[in-house]
């Protein structure tokens, strides 16, 4: 029985496993006979397909007709086309008109399809969906999102259709305003015949700032939506949207460009407000993160040196760790006859001749791998006088390692000969897939323009800092004027073609400002006069007077209880200088200047173990940098070490002199005679006892022949004078022993010889000369003088 119900379940699910497998074969052939279907449409079949009703249509803001999707997918002729990882291409679609009919609109579609697309094409099935033309930067401006890729094994050069007339410049910038950072979008038509209707998120138009061409995005996710007009004719843009970190290259003290990629400067990151900063590879932030006009949003500051001290790091909402790898150097640079440089922002400074630009690898075979395109030109973000230059560089044409700022100019200019105008240029460099590699600005001064800057030493000289000399020498039509908020600062020649300003050195001074004017056109030219200065800090004091000549200290000062600290106040721009201080090189010690602080506080006490504070006299602690490939040195305060003598009050910090006073006054104490016993042990035939008579002073010395307290006794009974031998009376006997060896050496033994002994080890020493080397060799010279 119990088999039988086996075989009855085994046979139940075998036929259930078959209706299964012929159910997914019907719903698989029936699936190929719909795309069979839909191949063999022809393109009237399509759009009649395709056809949306009235409500689904889209309506421009500008003439009430259509009611724009909420979802930036639902509108008609606007998917978005840009793949984040990918870096995939802008599509742009039409919108029917106002004054079409909805059978017109059907018509209309289907005439714009034949234009912009092959036969087979679809605007809305995602089967076809990456097959648009190619929108390359100069007729759009080239597209900030995406990352860094790899030239393909070969280029083909596509042709530019009727729609590419239809292109804008799109550039993502964070703008500065009051308590936040503002993310906008710089949206410029290609042709002057193109109108800008609007820019939508979320069917909602965007605010425009005091620019007209410059919109305030809502939010980070939100589809992007640029409404363009043309001859009645209206399409537009769906650029895809931003993804976290974003990351913005600070090109002005207001602003910052959206980048793809990193290498040396400053640079603001935008993350959810979620995410933690990793500062163990970041580094301690310079600035606190700020607010931006997205809520929940908050941007972070970033300063990348050449040395790849740190990197951008960040821990998401997860806890999951986000690295963005950079390149210490950009790919490329800038070359030509350089003015100055605003290390602030990063701009250079070019006078009398363009720029250059250089790709850093210098063999001719790794130029000839980059295709790309070039924008620059002048007065970004103006539309009124903006003017704009571009150039497309494949393997064919591109085989140069240096590309002609000038030669660019020239090919879009009447005038192959003429200059460029003064002003500031922006440059964007794009690779092949039309992605932002490389993005900087540069000021260019188109007339004879030069200065020369004395006096312009980091560290000071022995008496202080000098005033600074600047020499500029220019055109007559030429007018330089000073940053009248600072004081300090005069003009001791006027001429047409020289202007000398001097500069009193200051501590709070590290940039200053100059304008240059040609004719009505004026442009700042920043100078940087880093100079070195330091305080002394002594019990904790609060009042810090900066100097820059050297502080004269006591040894104490160094010791391993003192308070005694040196500020050294650093210029922002040496934060990377290589410091080190010390008494001598040997025994010195690195410090760096903190990002987010100005001054290093060096503790004395540090330095207490040096073998200088051993050595009397004047020691120079000072402090080195590098400059100009060679260490230079200052002197931040003098250290003298004094001698006290260990005997009296006598101070000197010369010890030849110390040890000469201790000779003449004061070594006679720690060089003392040998005793009389001592004597004996030395000259064994010297008598065991000397005695003296009281009476008359005679001495008698005790010999193998004689007792010396018998004779002495036999003398003052006998032969004293000085006693009344008739006296009746008992004569007291009154002597005293001799102990002293100068007398005996006087009065009883004139041979003798004496002998002095060291107070401290009675080491037998007789000269002067001998001991007071003896006593510092061997008892330390603390036993003559302290150090103090």
């Amino acid at each position: 029985m119990t088999y039988r119900v086996e075989f009855y379940l085994v046979v139940a699910l075998i036929f259930i496993a078959i209706i299964i497998l012929i159910t997914l074969r019907l719903k698989k052939v029936a699936k190929g006979l719909e795309e069979t279907k839909l191949v063999n449409q022809t393109p009237e079949e399509k759009c009649e397909a395709q056809e949306p009703t009235t409500k689904s249509i889209p309506k421009p803001i500008s003439n009430d007709l259509f009611n724009l999707k909420t979802n930036g997918e639902d509108v008609i002729g606007a998917p978005s086309l840009i793949e984040p990882s990918s870096g995939s291409l802008l599509k742009m679609e039409e919108i029917p008109q106002q004054q079409d009919s909805l059978l017109q609109k059907s018509s209309q579609k289907m005439q714009d399809q034949k234009a912009f697309s092959n036969a087979e094409d679809s605007l809305i099935s995602s089967k076809h969906i990456g097959i648009g033309k190619k929108v390359y930067p100069e007729s759009r401006g080239g597209k900030y999102i995406g990352t860094e890729g790899k030239s393909p094994p070969s280029h083909i050069e596509t042709t530019f259709e009727k729609m590419d007339e239809w292109g804008c410049f799109l550039s993502y910038v964070c703008t500065r305003r009051p308590m936040e950072w503002r993310l906008e979008v710089e949206i410029e038509p290609k042709d002057q015949h193109v109108h800008i209707v609007s820019a939508l998120q979320d069917a909602i138009e965007l605010e425009t700032t005091n620019e007209s061409t410059c919109y305030t995005l809502r939010s980070i996710s939100s589809p992007l939506c640029i409404v363009l007009e043309r001859n009645g004719i209206e399409k537009r843009y769906n650029p895809a949207t931003l993804h976290f970190p974003i990351l913005f290259r600070i090109e002005a003290q207001n602003k910052a460009v959206h980048s793809s990629s990193l290498s040396e400067g400053e640079y603001l990151v935008l993350t959810p407000d979620s995410w933690l900063r990793n500062d163990s590879l970041a580094g301690t932030a310079a600035i606190s993160p700020e607010h931006t006009n997205i809520p929940h949003i908050i941007a972070h500051y970033f300063y990348l040196n050449e040395d790849g001290d740190h990197s951008i790091s960040f821990f998401d909402h997860r806890g999951k760790e986000i690295n963005i790898n950079s390149r210490r150097k950009g790919q490329f640079v800038l070359e030509g006859d350089k003015l100055a440089h605003d290390k602030e922002s990063g701009i250079e400074y070019y006078a009398n001749s363009f720029p250059f630009l250089r790709y850093r690898k210098k063999s001719v075979d790794d130029m000839a791998t980059f295709e790309g395109t070039l924008v620059f030109g002048i007065n970004e973000g103006s539309t009124p006088s903006r003017v704009r230059y571009s150039q497309r560089f494949n393997r064919e044409n591109s085989a140069l390692s240096r590309i002609s700022l000038q030669n660019v100019f020239n090919e879009h200019e009447e005038s192959a000969s003429e200059k460029p105008p003064t002003g500031k240029y922006y440059v964007r460099i794009y690779d092949h897939e039309d992605i932002l590699l490389e993005s900087f600005a540069f000021y260019f001064i188109a007339k004879h323009f030069a200065f020369e800057i004395e006096n312009n030493n980091m560290l000071p000289e022995t008496d202080g800092h000098k005033p600074i000399i600047v020499k500029f020498y220019h055109e007559a039509d030429c007018s330089i004027f000073h940053d009248t908020n600072h004081a300090g600062i005069s003009v001791i020649k006027n001429t047409e073609e020289t202007t000398v300003f001097k500069l009193d050195p200051s501590c709070s001074r590290e940039r200053m400002l100059f304008t240059i004017e040609f004719n009505g056109y004026s442009l700042p030219l920043p100078f940087y006069i880093p100079k070195l200065w330091w305080a002394i800090q002594q019990n904790r004091e609060s009042n810090q007077i900066w100097q820059d000549c050297a502080a004269e200290l006591s040894r104490n000062d160094y010791s391993a209880s003192s308070e005694t600290k040196v500020i050294l106040y650093v210029p922002e721009m040496l934060h990377d200088v290589d410091i080190s201080i010390g008494f001598n090189i040997e025994n010195k010690k690195s410090y760096n200047r903190h990002t987010s602080k100005s001054s290093i506080e060096i503790n004395l006490r540090d330095f207490g173990d040096d073998p200088c504070l051993l050595i009397p006299g004047v020691h120079d602690f000072k402090l080195w940098v590098k400059e100009k490939q060679k260490r230079v040195s200052v002197t931040l305060c003098r250290a003298t070490v004094k001698l006290a003598c260990c005997a009296c009050n006598f101070i000197s910090i010369n010890e030849n002199e110390m040890i000469s006073h201790y000779f003449e006054y004061h070594l006679h104490n720690d060089l003392i005679n040998l005793s009389y016993d001592e004597l004996r042990m030395l000259q064994t035939d010297l008598p065991a006892r000397i005695y003296q008579c009281n009476y008359c002073g005679y001495y008698v010395a005790e010999t193998i022949e004689q007792h010396a307290t018998t004779e002495i006794c036999r003398h003052i009974e006998e032969f004293c004078p000085n006693v009344n031998h008739n006296s009746l009376e008992l004569t007291n006997k009154c002597f005293r022993v001799v102990t002293n060896p100068e007398e005996i050496k006087q009065n009883v033994f004139k041979t003798l010889e004496l002998h002095r002994k060291c107070k401290y080890c009675n080491e037998i020493i007789d000269e002067e000369n001998i001991f007071i080397d003896h006593l510092i060799s061997k008892h330390g010279k603390k036993m003559v003088y302290k150090l103090r």
